[in-house]
């Protein structure tokens, strides 16, 4: 009776085990969706295309990304040395 419950406990040690390893890890991510999430999650995606290219991310991710500014928008009308056309239309 004693080996009979021995042989049965060893067979469920090694059974555990085999099931276990059978199951799929999680697979991690790629380098291209870890610096999409990245960029999401530090909030520097504004201005991004819908569906943005490697070269996209790595310009954000180097710190070479360039803005445009529309002049109209950045000028500050008390400070600035500029002429503004105002002609009704």
């Amino acid at each position: 009776m004693f080996r009979v419950i021995v042989t049965a406990f060893i067979l469920v040690l090694f059974a555990v085990p085999a099931s276990a390893a059978t199951a799929k890890a999680p697979e991690a991510p790629t380098q291209l969706i870890f610096a999409q999430q990245l960029i999401e999650s530090l909030g520097l995606g504004e201005g991004l295309p819908e569906k943005p290219l490697e070269k996209d991310l790595l310009t954000i991710l180097l710190g070479k990304r360039s803005f445009s500014f529309e002049a109209e928008d950045s000028y500050d009308q008390k400070n600035d040395t500029v002429s503004v056309r105002n002609y009704p239309l």
